[in-house]
């Protein structure tokens, strides 16, 4: 079972879904695909009174707790935490890549060099509410307010509507390496952490090779999300979509 992300920024459920393939995971509004084909089997875990410490950096963005000193802790709470973590995602993720209908968009990601995470895991809360740390002795601390990613459209206002409200607060992520060129084209030693399949591509002599690397961890998390940091302090405040 791959280790659940903190996003920096939550998101509605109508975003993010298991057994998606995304471009950019902390940007769930970017580019993404997902086979219009019945879903994986997959598990689900059911937590009610959801209790959690979680920090929080000056622009509200969350991050695990005990990452910067400088960050803010906040109580977390939700009436309902929901775990769904696809059954098998290296056969899932074998259904899909197997699927010719899908390889455009495989082969799109070759071409333009993007990266691909393929979603394993997902955790939403329902109702959920932040509150200082700090302030968890005073039953007067006002909850705080987070940005939150959603779509023009009726799911920004489920997530205004206290009886719908739900979120999606972590992920789970598998990399995915995508590559198009001549069938007799040497690996690397980093292609050995991937599982590759190869298909190929009409009207032309080269291969589209697609690889399920390994799930992706805390300290490349970290890495991805500190960029993502830089990225937004040289841009306007509006440019994460926040």
């Amino acid at each position: 079972m791959s280790k659940l992300l903190i996003l920096p920024v939550p998101c509605s459920p109508s975003l993010i879904s298991l057994g998606q393939l995304l471009t950019d995971p902390l940007d769930p509004t970017s580019t993404s695909f997902h086979a219009p084909t019945e879903r994986a089997g997959e598990d689900c875990t059911v937590q009610t009174l959801y209790h959690d410490t979680i920090s929080q950096d000056e622009k509200g963005r969350l991050i695990p707790s005990g990452r910067y000193s400088w960050a803010n802790d906040v109580e977390v709470n939700a009436e309902q935490s929901s775990r769904h973590s696809l059954t098998d995602p290296n056969t899932a993720f074998g259904d899909l890549r197997h699927d010719t209908t899908n390889h455009y968009f495989f082969h799109q990601a070759a071409i333009l060099n993007k990266p691909l995470y393929f979603v394993t895991s997902l955790q939403t809360l329902t109702k959920p509410t932040f509150k200082p740390a700090a302030a968890k002795q005073e039953s007067t601390a006002e909850t705080t307010s987070l940005p939150i990613h959603v779509r023009r459209d009726s799911a920004a206002h489920d997530l205004q509507d206290p009886s719908k409200q739900e979120i999606v607060i972590a992920i789970g992520l598998t990399k995915v390496e995508c590559r198009v060129g001549a069938a007799n084209e040497p690996h690397s030693l980093d292609d050995l952490h991937y599982s590759w399949s190869y298909h190929t591509v009409d009207g032309s002599d080269v291969q589209l090779s697609i690889g399920l690397g390994k799930a992706v961890g805390a300290a490349e998390w970290r890495d991805i999300v500190g960029g993502y940091y830089t990225y937004l302090s040289n841009h306007s405040e509006g440019a994460a979509g926040c």
